[in-house]
């Protein structure tokens, strides 16, 4: 792609509400390009605010939802749902987006997995089922600590870009 965002007028061949300035016009005008040579949408559009919005709802009940984790692990669900939906809408690089999907995933199944198991009665004791049947549990808790640290980066990336 041979465009970056910057603070520059729409392009008329680019997508509605998308804001881009080619390579060599930040070239000529003596400034870094930025990393990402990818797309986002421009910070006052509809789109834009949509998935900011989301992204934060999703944070906040991502983060929350982790004070109980049996109870609150549907509130978690719906957190990383929220935050892809928002990645989703931001039209970032593919691998934040991959990012995001995996946090779900991970975390869809470990939630599955644990309700499965309570279903059939727990694990250890006089259950029947052994405690290594916990290791279904896994991708819940991974899947919750990647988004967290995922949150955690991107807090990072805001503050030293300011």
């Amino acid at each position: 792609m041979d465009s970056v965002v910057a603070s520059e007028a729409i392009d008329p061949g680019s997508t509605p509400g998308i804001r881009t300035i080619s390579r060599s016009q930040i070239q000529k005008r003596g400034e870094e390009p930025k990393r990402s040579l990818v797309m986002e949408p421009a910070p006052n559009s509809a789109k834009s605010w949509w998935s900011r919005f989301l992204s934060a709802v999703g944070a906040f009940a991502f983060v929350f939802g982790a004070v109980d984790p049996l109870e609150g692990s549907v509130v978690i669900l719906g957190g990383s749902v929220l935050l892809l939906a928002g990645e989703i809408l931001r039209v970032g690089e593919r691998r934040r987006l991959a990012l995001w999907t995996s946090v779900f995933v991970l975390t869809a199944v470990g939630v599955a997995m644990m309700f499965f198991l309570s279903s059939l009665g727990g694990l250890g004791g006089d259950r029947g089922k052994s405690w290594w049947w916990g290791l279904l549990i896994l991708p819940y808790p991974a899947g919750w600590l990647l988004g967290v640290g995922a949150l955690v980066a991107r807090g990072v990336r805001r503050v030293r870009s300011r």
